[in-house]
């Protein structure tokens, strides 16, 4: 089965049934073995890869495949280096073969050994794409039946299955993934006198008057961010511990541009590592810090966990979000949005989350428990991800 991992941005727009359109998915129904690439459609652009691979062209889809190898499929349309209209490259050690029209390739550990280094994950003949010779814009990914699977991060062009309708229960049903923590949490918190109703800057309403914190807040200064099993943790960003790590990482923003001007990348980078630091990542502490206040609904500040020096990933999301916040007002950072989203992989039993910086460089994921800061494209390609999807 061929398993289609989006960019982790979700499409939800419907589609025509006449002309079908080119969409994302995370995972393709059972017996789907393959698919179509939307050649008109880039993941990565040429500027965006740099000089990642030897070849300086956009990428047109990624190609995972166990958990040593991933490829890239460059369109080369356009490159007038290159014969073939597109290109594999193997991302690990640069190298790469052409994509001939009405010439399967195939790959796996009985082809191509001269040219990519296969991982015993890999079938022998583990996966072929096809390029039409009568029409060169036609690119078909076929998984071969092969042990572990193929995973596709990219558009593909093909009728939408029933089941993958835009609603988030059949959505799940196909990604395992799920992204309404938030909304069980406010449901259950809807039962207390505590509970106050959602306004502009609280969409998720309030608890003991601080707004609730999930994806679509602007903000998570005085906040308060929880789960329908765990602690409610008070961003309380005026208490002295928090205010002082705070203080502690625009210092070294302001060192980090002393030398010149640093990219949004880069100071975002610093961020996730300090916050690393300040909140290692110690479950077993945590647990004991926070399972007092497990089903009372009591809070706890930030502050309790910055003074221990512990965390987990909701922990280091919301001190990093805050950092950013803080960044922005002091004209450290580019203007733009900070949110902390978060997800159930259902797949891998477990849940996490991680921030989110949209600026004028683009959309940035900041996952100190990951050691990760980068857009969806770059997890997705990567491998060994978490799989940032919020459906």
């Amino acid at each position: 089965m061929i398993m289609a991992a989006s960019e982790r941005e979700r499409s939800q727009e419907t589609l025509s049934v006449d002309a079908p359109s080119s969409f994302l998915v995370e995972k393709f129904p059972v017996g789907t073995d393959w698919l179509e690439v939307d050649t008109a459609r880039h993941i990565i652009s040429a500027e965006e890869l740099g000089n990642d691979v030897v070849i300086n062209s956009p990428v047109l889809a990624g190609v995972r495949v166990g958990d040593e190898n991933t490829y890239l499929i460059l369109d080369t349309r356009h490159n007038d280096r290159y014969q073939t209209p597109y290109v594999l490259v193997d991302e690990s050690v640069d190298a790469f073969k052409g994509i001939w029209p009405g010439q399967d390739l195939v790959i796996g550990r009985d082809y191509h050994t001269d040219r990519f280094d296969y991982g015993s994950d890999v079938s022998r003949s583990h996966f072929t794409i096809s390029v039409s010779e009568d029409e060169p814009d036609r690119l078909i990914i076929k998984d071969n039946n092969s042990r572990n699977g193929t995973r596709l991060t990219g558009y593909v062009l093909q009728e939408k299955p029933e089941d993958l309708a835009a609603t988030e229960s059949d959505a799940r049903k196909v990604s395992g993934i799920r992204s309404d923590y938030t909304e069980r949490w406010t449901e259950r918190l809807q039962l207390s006198r505590n509970f106050g109703g959602e306004s502009d800057e609280a969409p998720y309403g309030y608890y003991m008057n601080y707004p609730l914190i999930g994806r679509r807040s602007t903000s998570v200064a005085g906040g308060v961010y929880g789960t329908s099993r765990s602690e409610q943790v008070f961003i309380d960003d005026k208490s002295e511990a928090v205010r002082a790590t705070v203080l502690g990482a625009l210092e070294s923003l302001v060192d980090m541009q002393r030398d010149g001007p640093a990219s949004d990348r880069a100071k975002l980078v610093l961020i996730q590592r300090y916050v690393a630091i300040m909140l290692d990542y110690d479950l077993d502490s945590v647990e004991q810090l926070s399972s007092p206040h497990y089903d009372k609904r009591g809070i706890i500040g930030l502050s309790e966990y910055i003074n221990a020096g512990v965390g987990v990933c909701r922990h280091q999301a919301l001190l990093s979000a805050l950092v950013v916040e803080s960044a922005m007002h002091h004209k450290l950072l580019a203007p733009g949005k900070i949110r902390v989203e978060r997800n159930i992989d259902e797949e891998l039993n477990g849940g996490h989350a991680w921030a989110v910086y949209e600026g004028d460089a683009g959309e940035f994921i900041i996952d100190a428990a990951q050691n990760f800061t980068g857009t969806r494209k770059e997890a997705a390609i990567g491998g060994n991800r978490w799989r940032y999807i919020v459906i």
